[in-house]
């Protein structure tokens, strides 16, 4: 462990950790063997690092992915044996951002300047590209690449080995390769604690989002639904509100499972 590195009270290094230099470690983390932690990393507090994992190596970037850039982890993260997260890069805002709560499997990899928010699972062999949006609750199978700039609203779900070129509605589970259909997540009800009359008001939102063609259509259709937070969300995400990377917008699918 590097003499500048800041080890939190109750903090484990397993046997050939590697900690370097302007590493800040917060309390009751367990980092398994053969972790190596580069610097730049600050990582929050009680998180578990299975074996193998890589935090904030050099984005791979042709731009360049060297220097002062940030990753910023939260805390009670599960971060599985060979897991990998780049740091940010100047271009791309500086930081990679991980949330708390989250589980990241066996070779899941963040790319450079990613935001990933909190209670976030990715499946094995997951790759998140650079400048990606995962919202709160997002989920993903085996096996699934999202690509840069690509944004996944709060509770949608990634089938396994499904790979996602524009971004997903909140509650919505894609399929495909590239994903080309979407369907409710079939689990809302008891992860966000709804009931009947919310989740037929979220079933009645997804009708009208899938169906009708016309955007400025749509938008009025769902402004007319019972005002409800998960109407809320679904209305903020399509108007693209606060998108970080406005100029590389990737569309939305749209489209329902037949």
């Amino acid at each position: 462990m590097a003499p500048t590195a800041q080890l939190g009270e109750g903090t484990s290094l397993g046997p050939f950790a590697v900690v370097e230099e302007n590493v800040v470690l917060g309390e009751g983390n367990q980092i398994g063997p053969y972790v190596m932690i580069h610097g730049g990393t600050t990582l929050g507090s009680n998180n578990v690092i299975h074996a193998g994992a890589v935090l904030g190596g050099d984005a791979q970037d042709k731009k360049g992915g060297k220097g002062e850039g940030k990753l910023f982890v939260g805390d009670h993260n599960v971060i599985g044996e060979y897991v990998t997260f780049h740091r940010g890069t100047e271009h791309g805002g500086g930081i990679t951002r991980i949330g708390s709560n989250g589980i990241f499997q066996t070779f899941a990899h963040v790319g450079h300047d990613t935001e990933i928010r909190d209670h976030v699972t990715l499946g094995p062999l997951t790759a998140v590209a650079g400048h990606v949006l995962l919202e709160t609750g997002v989920r993903t199978g085996a096996h699934v690449g999202i690509h840069q700039f690509v944004r996944m609203g709060s509770w949608s779900e990634g089938k396994a080995f499904s790979g996602h070129t524009r971004d997903i509605p909140p509650f919505c589970v894609a399929t495909g390769n590239p994903s080309d259909r979407l369907c409710l997540r079939e689990d809302l009800g008891d992860a966000l604690k709804l009931d009947a009359r919310r989740t037929a008001l979220l079933e009645k939102a997804f009708q009208i989002m899938t169906e009708t063609k016309k955007f400025a259509d749509m938008v009025e259709a769902l402004e007319g639904l019972e005002k409800a937070e998960e109407i809320g969300l679904l209305l903020a995400f399509l108007r693209e509100e606060g998108h970080r990377f406005p100029e590389r917008r990737r569309g939305i699918l749209r489209r329902a499972v037949a």
